[in-house]
């Protein structure tokens, strides 16, 4: 470390901690190691404390003479500002730095791909620290200017952080959200990358990747099917059949409370879990009960899945939201199909509304504030297919009917930008038929483009000529007894001649 360099790092300890009252400072250096801290004018012992810090001078051995210390609190925010200083420094070591030194690559290596740890795994997730031998896999998330990696599943603080410098995310055009993983080692007792192995889990490579919100944008023109005779389900017969839903689609699934949004959601989760292993499926669930979270956590065991429960602050909400969309798009970016599951909508956009971010804007009657609006439209617009290739769907449940303005005004926000909509239908689940989808008010904008021939004139009939004969409960029994599009269409045709 060149001696340039150290006396920055000094010079910052000393600034800040100088700043302290010296009862603090008392407090901070017997935490330290200072020997004889309580008898020491303050001058000398920020001298000490940083000395200590940086290691030159170690700390003293702890012994239990004298008397006990009245007030042994010391206010975490003091440790937690000198760690953020720490790790900026840290942050912003160069490899022009002549005197520090990256170490050699481990004598036995094996393939990059065999080194890539499965962290959609929930083995991985439960592994202490996130870690492996000497290979360290997390997200890169900057926060007050100091880049590191975080757990994948956004909530374990107990993890240690992983340092990435200036010089890396240069080197390999690293953006927040990307899944890293990489050989770090100790610097001033915080661990710093040294060796990046793998973006997005794929190697490491020169290339240059395109910007996600700069990338050509074009309408949806893969479909992505969730019925299979596997499943049997008649709420997916209905998606595939008439409400086709393709990769890069804007989709929301509304109905009033409790009326079956996250069973239709489980069911389309599970799908593509295990139908479609080239889409790269995330699931966030906001301000969930345990059990619910709990109970989806079992339908897709194998999807990247952040959540957040009632014990959650509002500002956790949305971190964690905000978490999952960065490395959706980071994953868009390297051309992946990504297809993010959100539930709900509703309370993400209530959590927002209610941190310090969303004031300072206009506020409606409803008391919502107008940047939640712009928040949670920017989130759900995400959503797009990327002409060069690369998708970034978005499924999310809407609430609607509630009786509260708020929501009502965010359903017209949201179902402005989506491009497709299923809607549930009271009047159905009143009568216990499930599912309860209402044809009439769903639709996929420019489902032309995703239906071969056929199945564009079978959707056709059944809008244009079935649904004026009979109603969505004689179109839910023959949904029941078709296997295919073809059948479903033969049979409402003939249904129609009968009558």
């Amino acid at each position: 470390m060149n001696e340039r360099a150290l006396d920055e790092l000094k010079q910052a300890y000393t600034e800040y901690l100088s700043t302290l009252s010296i009862g603090s400072l008392r407090s901070v250096g017997r935490h330290v190691g200072v020997n004889q801290s309580t008898l020491k004018k303050k001058g000398a012992l920020v001298k000490d404390i940083v000395e200590i810090l940086i290691g030159n001078v170690p700390p003293a051995a702890k012994t239990n003479r004298g008397a006990p210390v009245k007030d042994a609190y010391i206010d975490p925010k003091i440790f937690s500002k000198l760690d953020e200083i720490k790790f900026l420094y840290l942050s912003g070591i160069s490899e022009d730095d002549t005197e520090v030194n990256i170490p050699e690559a481990a004598e036995k290596q094996e393939e990059v791909t065999d080194n890539v740890i499965d962290f959609r795994s929930p083995e991985y997730e439960s592994q202490q620290g996130y870690f492996e031998q000497e290979i360290y896999t997390g997200q890169l998330e900057t926060i007050n200017g100091v880049s590191s990696l975080l757990p994948l599943n956004g909530r374990d603080a107990s993890a240690e952080k992983i340092i990435v410098t200036v010089s890396e995310i240069k080197k390999h055009d690293l953006r927040d959200g990307d899944i890293i993983v990489c050989h770090a080692e100790k610097r001033h007792a915080a661990l710093v990358a040294t060796e990046i192995l793998s973006v997005n889990s794929l190697p490491v490579s020169e290339e240059k990747r395109s910007r996600f919100e700069l990338s050509e944008v074009c309408y949806p023109d893969q479909r992505i099917s969730f019925y299979s005779e596997k499943f049997n389900s008649s709420a997916l017969k209905y998606i595939d059949w008439l409400i086709p839903f393709g990769k890069g689609q804007r989709g929301v699934i509304t109905s009033s409370p409790k009326a079956g949004k996250t069973m239709l959601l489980k069911e389309v989760a599970k799908a593509v879990s295990e139908e479609h292993p080239d889409i790269r499926l995330l699931v966030l669930l906001t301000d969930q009960s345990p059990e619910a979270v709990g109970e989806f956590r079992k339908v897709v065991p194998k999807a990247d899945f952040i959540y957040t429960t009632y014990d959650d602050e509002a500002e956790t909400h949305v971190f964690a939201a905000d978490f999952l969309l960065k490395r959706a798009k980071r994953f868009a970016e390297m051309g992946m199909d990504v297809l993010v599951l959100v539930d709900s909508l509703t309370a993400l956009a209530h959590a927002y509304n209610e941190t310090e971010t969303s004031s300072g804007g206009k506020t409606l009657s409803c008391g919502l504030e107008s940047k939640t609006l712009h928040y949670i439209k920017k989130f759900f617009g995400s959503a797009r297919c990327l002409a060069q290739g690369g998708s970034l769907a978005i499924l999310g449940t809407l609430s609607v009917d509630t009786g509260n303005p708020m929501d009502d005004i965010l359903a017209g926000e949201l179902l402005g930008a989506a491009n497709s909509e299923i809607r549930l239908s009271d009047s159905l689940i009143a009568k216990n038929i499930f599912p309860a989808i209402d044809v009439e008010h769903s639709q996929t904008k420019r489902s032309d483009l995703l239906l071969n021939p056929d199945e564009l004139k079978c959707e056709t009939f059944i809008r244009n000529r079935y649904l004026s004969s009979f109603d969505s409960e004689a179109l839910a029994l023959l949904m029941e007894k078709s296997s295919s599009s073809a059948q479903l269409c033969k049979a409402a045709s003939a249904a129609v001649k009968e009558k």
